[in-house]
């Protein structure tokens, strides 16, 4: 994910630049349903992951980009 939200904002950068005139980064939504579950573990995420899912809503479960951007900028330091 972190590849993709900073592909969209050099992408954004760059349009800028050739255009002459701001291009913000959109909203970077990514859905991940392959969880590679095996079967010791099946009873756990059920239990544990599966029902915290269910009992929020899709704002609990999501991060904004002003949250998420510190742990960016550390990553692309390094």
């Amino acid at each position: 994910m972190f590849a993709f939200v900073m592909l969209q904002k050099r992408l954004a950068e760059e349009l800028s630049g050739r255009l002459n005139r701001e291009v913000r980064v959109g909203q970077y939504t990514h859905f991940a349903d392959s969880f590679h579950i095996y079967g010791k573990d099946l009873r756990d995420f059920e239990n544990l992951f599966l029902r915290s899912v269910e009992n929020r809503t899709f704002d609990n479960r999501t991060y904004p980009m002003e949250f998420c951007e510190p742990f960016f900028e550390e990553a692309d330091r390094q």
